[in-house]
């Protein structure tokens, strides 16, 4: 930073031979104005000497912030503060509410509330539940969802897609209640809902029509399906079969007579 002051009595006293420019960083034009000075040294008009006493008048009547942005590229002089360790102060910030000036005592912002870590754990089940699912491997990817949900249980995707992974292994009511789970954290994407082709088997069941009209929200209770023992085979229609091919091997001679008996019996008792 070039002072005005300085530049002005410089000029006026040295402006003859350049001083002045040689001060400002016009090393050029004051090698100049000190040939010229050496041209015109036995002249008996001081040209250089009165082209650096207007100048130096002019400096000195001339503004500072003329000055500075003829000068000093724009630049103003500023002395800035001391801290007593040679740097300078930073700018302070400015709170308008108090409450949000930090804490002198090196303690958090009242007011800033910090995230707590367990946010920032990358959800590794969420994506092998995805590939799993994309593989067509429906049961991996519902124990990892479910293994998800564990970690983020609010969210919307996840429930969509275990609600799919359910719809295609048949299991209906489990694919309902994700469904119902997805509309109350906030998925309203009905139409894909009622598109999806993973969802076929959901729209199909008898709880469909009156899920719709409930928003997906409410669903009747699915009807668990009765055992059903399965019938043992007649005794009397086993053994007749038996006897059957029993005299079948007798007329073909692949067994005697006696040992046609023998077996008879046994069938018998």
């Amino acid at each position: 930073m070039k002072n005005r002051i300085v530049a002005g009595l410089l000029a006026i006293f040295g402006g003859a031979f350049g001083a002045h420019k040689f001060y400002l960083r016009k090393p050029g034009t004051g090698i100049f104005y000190f040939f010229m000075f050496m041209v015109f040294l036995n002249a008996k008009f001081p040209i250089m000497f009165l082209l650096g006493l207007f100048e130096g008048l002019g400096m000195l009547m001339m503004s500072d912030q003329n000055f500075n942005r003829k000068y000093n590229g724009g630049m103003e002089q500023q002395q800035q503060p001391s801290n007593g360790r040679g740097f300078p102060w930073q700018k302070q910030q400015q709170y308008p509410n108090q409450q949000q000036r930090p804490q002198s005592n090196g303690m958090p912002w009242k007011n800033v509330q910090v995230p707590d870590a367990s946010s920032f754990r990358r959800n590794i089940y969420k994506e092998s539940g995805l590939r799993k699912y994309k593989e067509f491997d429906l049961d991996g990817a519902i124990e990892d969802f479910q293994k998800s949900l564990q970690m983020e249980p609010r969210d919307i995707a996840t429930h969509f897609n275990i609600a799919c992974a359910y719809s295609l292994t048949e299991q209906g009511e489990k694919a309902y209640q994700h469904l119902v789970k997805a509309i109350e954290f906030g998925f309203n994407d009905f139409e894909k809902i009622n598109t999806h082709d993973d969802l076929a088997y959901v729209r199909i069941q008898s709880q469909w029509d009156a899920f719709k009209a409930s928003g997906y929200r409410t669903f009747s209770p699915f009807e668990k399906a009765p055992f059903v023992q399965e019938k043992p085979e007649p005794q009397n229609d086993l053994l007749l079969d038996q006897l059957n091919k029993l005299n079948e091997l007798k007329q073909k001679g692949l067994i005697s007579d006696a040992e046609y008996v023998v077996e008879k019996n046994r069938l018998n008792d």
